[in-house]
């Protein structure tokens, strides 16, 4: 097994520095991972891409050093995972990675001359692919290839990519999406004119045949009693007020009627009005009561009688006319409105 150079443990004294201050400043108020940690977390993914790869296990070890190199970006882990790419033959991939550490790591360090050696003798084994628009296609088509998104920059370029079967999904604003496949081999050069899809149709009419959402189903008990659940319950309000203030009213009569022997002689006016305008209110109280408890109960069963199976004839109407209520303004105050 060739040796495999080991990840490094890149100095960033202004980014420690950095997250030192602001770990401070935050008194540990927002508890997120230290450096320390994370830096933990990518050493131990990146043995265990070496473990895997050491075993032939060429899709996990791709995985583990790309989530290592994701976390903590290392030239060390850059050129392993260019490795392991090489050996399941993604050429592109692992020459981009080896382009990659050469650009990042020192002179004299020895890790520049393998990967710059490395990414001389990918590169004649690169296949690369021109894309070309078909005639009628917006300028701003673009190209989904893989994770990557290519634009109108990069047509009618000589471009490297691993070699195989790839999908490539066209598209451009206002125009449908439309997917291409692309086959090419090691060291071949292709040539490939893409295009987005036709204009995308405009929303079909209510009641044509185009797809449309699930029908709503029938409403449930809330939905067909709502008018009467909200009249009732203001029928039991009333009625739970009108009857507390009748109790009150009963206990300032026998007050009345004990202090002043069973007559109203001696006894004073405001006690006897005060009594009389407690009664009063409890009768209008629970007439109130009694008629919203009436309209709930009407309420109710129309709603009732409109939810049975419709026949042919009306099978087409709108089910939204059901009874509501509303409050609305009239001369003097405001009404209550009843709609059948």
């Amino acid at each position: 097994m060739r040796e495999r150079p080991m990840r490094d443990q890149p100095q960033r004294p202004s980014l420690r520095v950095l997250v030192t201050a602001l770990a401070l400043g935050a008194a540990l108020l927002v508890a997120r991972p230290s450096l320390g940690q994370l830096s933990a977390a990518a050493e131990a993914l990146f043995d265990e891409g070496r473990e895997a790869m050491a075993a032939g296990a060429y899709a996990t070890a791709c995985a583990k050093f790309h989530e290592s190199d994701r976390i903590d970006s290392a030239p060390g882990t850059k050129l392993n995972l260019g490795e392991c790419e090489l050996k399941r033959g993604r050429i592109a991939t692992a020459w981009e990675l080896f382009r990659a550490v050469s650009a990042q790591v020192p002179p004299g360090d020895p890790r520049l001359a393998l990967a710059q050696r490395r990414a001389a003798e990918l590169e004649p084994r690169l296949p690369r692919v021109v894309f070309g628009l078909l005639p009628g296609s917006p300028a701003n088509t673009t190209v989904r290839f893989g994770t990557a998104e290519l634009g109108a920059g990069s047509f009618g370029l000589l471009l490297p990519v691993d070699p195989g079967t790839h999908q490539l999904v066209v598209s451009a604003p206002g125009h449908e999406s439309r997917t291409f496949t692309l086959r090419i081999g090691e060291a071949e050069r292709s040539e490939i004119k893409v295009g987005p899809g036709p204009k995308g149709a405009p929303a079909a009419p209510s009641g044509s045949g185009a797809a449309r959402g699930p029908e709503a189903g029938p409403p449930g008990f809330w939905g067909r009693h709502e008018a009467s659940v909200l009249v009732g319950g203001g029928a039991v309000l009333l009625g739970g007020v009108g009857l507390g203030l009748g109790a009150a009213t009963s206990s300032s009569y026998a007050d009345l009627a004990e202090s002043c022997a069973g007559t109203a002689a001696g006894c004073a006016q405001g006690d006897i009005d005060a009594a009389q305008g407690k009664a009063v209110a409890t009768n209008l109280l629970l007439g109130a009561a009694g008629l919203a408890a009436a309209t709930s109960a009407v309420l109710f069963l129309l709603v009732e009688d409109s939810a049975a199976p419709a026949s042919a004839g009306t099978a087409g109407r709108d089910r939204a006319a059901r009874p509501s209520i509303a409050l609305a303004p009239a001369p003097g105050g405001a009404a209550l409105r009843l709609r059948f």
